[in-house]
């Protein structure tokens, strides 16, 4: 199977204000997005062919719950030190009928 990016995401404080530095660079916004069940929300930068997405926590736990803790995201999203990476990287199968993928995830 072949795997191609999809997004970055960055984590954020609280509504992205650093999406205004993007803009700033001249980058267009896109929608925004609540991930209900996650407890994240995010502010999102489109390309062709992926996107930039500024990550952030909005419940705390919803965050925490049994379904994403394995994602880490409560841990990356409310701890702002050196010790954790604030990027992500998100990748989609190339082609959009397959279903599994080559390592465990």
């Amino acid at each position: 199977m072949n795997l191609e990016l999809d997004h970055i995401f960055i984590a954020v404080t609280a509504n992205a204000p650093e999406a205004e530095l993007l803009t700033n660079f001249g980058l267009t916004e896109g929608t925004p997005n609540q991930h209900q069940g996650q407890g994240t929300a995010n502010r999102r930068f489109f390309f062709h062919n992926a996107f930039i997405e500024l990550l952030y926590l909005t419940n705390a736990e919803e965050a925490q719950s049994e379904l994403v803790k394995p994602t880490h995201l409560f841990e990356r999203l409310s701890q702002h030190d050196q010790s954790i990476s604030p990027f992500g990287v998100c990748f989609r199968p190339q082609a959009h009928n397959q279903r599994s993928i080559p390592f465990r995830s």
